[in-house]
């Protein structure tokens, strides 16, 4: 049973200007320290937009659970597809962690725009 959904589109440009003119400020904020550890040296933009469209999906599927988006790590496995490398940090204590049963993760770029894409697969 789908519990929650979540799509965000981001500008690519506004990420990269934000990231210029904040540095590590910046990514400390948004993204967990693993996603900086594979943060690339080319574009690294588009992948910190796409990261923070999952995040925005996230906090839209979720409702009203609140979550530091440097908390919550968007990784990529071995064939490329991203996940929610630690998805108990978004549910609390494990009664609730329960009824959660899988978190699908997607996302694109398209010239400017990074697009995420969430489903909470869970049970009531």
């Amino acid at each position: 049973m789908i519990t929650g959904i979540g799509t965000d589109m981001v500008l690519i440009s506004r990420i990269e200007k934000l990231h210029k003119k904040y540095g590590k400020r910046f990514l400390d904020r948004v993204l967990s320290r693993e996603e900086i550890e594979h943060l690339p040296a080319q574009n690294p933009g588009n992948y910190i937009a796409g990261r923070f469209a999952v995040k925005e999906c996230l906090v839209k599927a979720l409702g009203d659970r609140a979550f530091s988006f440097n908390e919550v790590s968007v990784l990529n496995d071995e064939k490329g597809r991203p996940y929610i490398a630690n998805p108990r940090v978004l549910f609390g204590t494990d009664q609730e962690n329960s009824i959660i049963l899988r978190i699908h993760v997607s996302i694109s770029h398209e010239k400017d725009h990074a697009l995420a894409f969430v489903v909470i697969e869970g049970c009531e």
